[in-house]
């Protein structure tokens, strides 16, 4: 009688525990991605300035399987920022106006895109424009930005050269959280 009682429910277990062939394929593919790129080291910290340049980690990431997660724009990986039990950081590089841009990428373990988060978007540079951010990652898993955006009246022949010339500057201060469920919140 017992016996009889215990066989829908391993039934229903090992129903639950079989995922189909494609699943399987992709969490396999996504496990080798994240095993062709590098940890980054936090903290974490990079801007726009068109003398920075963020240099290629992972220089052996996979191309094919890059290709299959990757941000919509990206041409390459930089690495992994975070990575625990449920869900993974990683961060895609995108060409910019003037350098690579940072783009953050959240998965959980079986490869599907949680959420993502493009953090620049004061950077930039034209003859009455320059933005330049600053963006460090915390070990909190806390993302901040700082910005300074200068502006000029005028055509000015290079808007880098001279920001004291500038019409009008500002700055401000974005700050956004990793949460435990893979999404980002911006405070």
């Amino acid at each position: 009688m017992r016996l009889r009682n215990c066989i829908p429910l391993l039934f229903i277990g090992l129903l639950a525990a079989c995922q189909n062939p494609a699943e399987r394929k992709q969490v396999q593919a996504f496990d080798q991605y994240l095993a062709s790129l590098d940890q980054l080291e936090i903290p974490f910290n990079c801007n726009s300035n068109p003398h920075f340049e963020l240099k290629l980690k992972s220089q052996n990431f996979n191309p094919e399987l890059h290709a299959k997660f990757k941000y919509q724009w990206a041409t390459e990986p930089l690495g992994i920022l975070f990575q625990d039990s449920t869900k993974v950081l990683v961060v895609d590089l995108v060409p910019g106006d003037i350098a690579m841009v940072p783009v953050f990428m959240s998965y959980d373990l079986k490869g599907n895109k949680l959420d993502s988060l493009n953090p620049w978007d004061k950077s930039g540079w034209d003859p009455w424009y320059q933005g330049v951010e600053y963006l460090t990652v915390t070990k909190g898993r806390t993302i901040e930005i700082v910005d300074t955006v200068n502006q000029w009246s005028e055509v000015h022949p290079n808007p880098g050269e001279n920001p004291k010339e500038a019409t009008e500057t500002k700055t401000g201060k974005s700050q956004y959280f990793w949460l435990g469920n893979g999404h980002f919140k911006e405070s």
